[in-house]
Parts: C-alpha cells; structure tokens; sequence
C-alpha cells in the first residue's frame, strides 16, 4: 500500500514548525487591532470629561504618582478543546497555504521523492494533523505565564497632575491610560516575537481575539467611574488643602480629617478602604481618634488606590465590624 508522505515524523516536524509563523502573525495582528480599539475607548473616555480639565484651578495642581492598569488583554484561560478549535479556526487557512508553498522543500528535507500527491485533501489532511498535534500540547498554565507578563506590561507607575476637581483629576488619569497604553504597545510586540510555544502565541491570540470598542469602553467607564469615587477624593482633598495654603504632610491628623482612603492587612491581604476619621479633639469629650469604616475600594481601583493610599491603619482600630470585600 502507498505511505502518506504526512505520515512521516520528520514531515510532520516540518509542518509543526511552520504552524508558529501564522500564528504568530495573527496573534500580532489582532492585538494591534485590538490596541487601535482600545484607543478609540479612550478618546469616547476623555470626551466624557474634557469640560472638567479646564475649569480645574491650575494653582491647586499637585503631582501624585498613581498605577495605571490597563484591561486590554482578557487572560481567560483556554482548555484544551476549546485551544484546538481556536486554532482550527484561525489558522487552517493560513497554515495551508504555507504548507503549499514550502511542501517541495519540506518532502525534500524528510527525504520524500514523490511530490505528487500534494493536493488539496493533503494539505487539509496535514493541517488537520497538525492543528491536532500542537494543540493537544496546549497547556493553559505555560500560556498563562505569558499573558501575566504582558498584562504587567500593561501597568504602568505615572505620576498625574492632582485637581480640586473630580472630574479634571479624572481627565488627568485618562490621559495617563492613554499614554501607557501606546508605550506598552511595544513591550508587547516584544513579547509576542519572544514566544517560543504555540500555547503560548495561542493564549495571546485568544486574549485580543474577542477585542471590541464597546466592551473596552464600558470597562473603563467602570474603572474611571471607582477611580472618581475612590482616589480621586483623596487627591482633591489635598489638593484644595494645597490652594488654601494648609497642606501639611506631616500632619496625619489634619491630612487625614474627615473621609479617607487607607491599606488595612485584612481578609489575608492588603486592602484598600474608605475610613472615616475624627482625631481625639479633647480629653474629656472626645478623648480617643474614632475609624468608621466606608466600603471597600473595588478592584477595578486597586492599583490606583495603592499608590495613593500611603497611611497602613491596623483594622483593629476600626470601630464595629468590618465587612467581607466583594468577590473580584
């Protein structure tokens, strides 16, 4: 009986080699796409609050270092069967046609003379073979390393400009998105040459395969809108204490008067909180600082709140119980 060329292991180490180029390029292709989204987002972002920027006192401006985190990238792990159908989906053509194209020199390099039976029922059965071999690799814990390292690069320490207004501290902190976000454009393109496993070039493909305008917009709405009702306050706070000339950072008592956002060790991690603190005022009156406890800080906040929320407060200073934190 005739032997299927594609049958031949060093065939098929050819064609699983040649399956990494395509994918690496769609991979590319469709996190850029997804980027030039995620801009768009921004801008219908910024709109939303450019009125704000120039009513914000420009005397009352303080530069506060603040962690921008970008969702871009949806690091939702593949399991095995749902990698091969991805992959089927996406790369079938584009691996078919490199097939045909290099299927003289890979049946040379395997030491196969007879080139005829290349056809299109080869190419699909190679494929096929193929797509069913390197993704049956997959493995959705390797190609998660990959994603955590470019979600990092998608977190960025900036120091924005501070405003007696919400809204213009807002702006500021959109602005800042926008610019990390085109900085770690690169760091991407970077890590996407650097992957060396079709799990890996497959978890990024997924990550920026369901990327849409609309989707990224609502997520930063979600996270503008904590972040204006979370850590902005603090800023504004110190910031019209900074316009009145009685910004005193040594000061906790006067810094931190009234509604406050802190870290607390609780639940097993570090947290973020809105507090209200009264200082002790008088020894017979009021002669102990009272902490009420506000809310959690979500986490689509938490990164900007871990910058700006520099006072550690032992939780069991707050006054009552402290609720569970949402699930994330």
């Amino acid at each position: 009986s005739e032997t299927n060329p594609f049958d031949l292991p060093a065939v098929q180490v050819q064609v699983d080699k040649l399956a990494m180029e395509p994918l690496r390029g769609l991979a590319s292709a469709t996190a850029g796409d997804a980027f030039s989204l995620y801009m768009l987002a921004v801008e219908q972002a910024r709109a939303d609050l450019k009125d704000a920027e120039a009513a914000a006192a420009k005397q009352a401006q303080l530069k506060f270092d603040i962690v921008v985190a970008m969702g871009i990238a949806i690091a939702t792990p593949l399991t095995a069967g749902a990698a091969a159908v991805l992959a089927g989906a996406a790369l079938r053509s584009s691996l078919g046609l490199a097939l045909a194209t290099n299927a003289q020199q890979i049946l040379a390099q395997a030491g196969v003379k007879s080139a005829e039976a290349i056809g299109d029922k080869i190419i699909e059965a190679a494929t096929t073979e193929s797509l069913t071999r390197l993704t049956a690799k997959y493995s959705a814990g390797d190609a998660q390393k990959i994603i955590a390292t470019a979600i990092v690069s998608f977190t960025k320490t900036v120091s924005v400009a501070g405003h007696n207004d919400v809204d213009a501290c807002a702006l500021s902190y959109v602005n800042e998105i926008q610019k990390a976000a085109t900085a770690s454009k690169g760091q991407l393109n970077v890590t996407i040459a650097a992957a060396t496993t079709f799990s890996e070039l497959l978890q990024i493909y997924a990550a920026f395969k369901s990327a849409a305008k609309d989707t990224y917009y609502a997520a930063l709405q979600k996270q503008v809108n904590s972040f204006k009702q979370n850590v902005a306050p603090d800023i504004v706070k110190r910031a019209r204490l900074k316009a009145d000339g009685q910004l005193h950072e040594n000061d906790p008592d006067q810094l931190y008067r009234g509604e406050n956002l802190v870290k607390m060790n609780a639940y097993g991690r570090m947290r973020y909180a809105k507090i209200d603190f009264t200082p002790a005022l008088s020894p017979l009156t009021s002669p102990k600082p009272i902490y009420l406890f506000k809310s959690w800080v979500p986490p689509e906040a938490e990164a900007a709140a871990a910058a700006v929320a520099t006072r550690e407060l032992d939780p069991k200073l707050i006054s009552g119980h402290i609720p569970a934190p949402p699930d994330p």
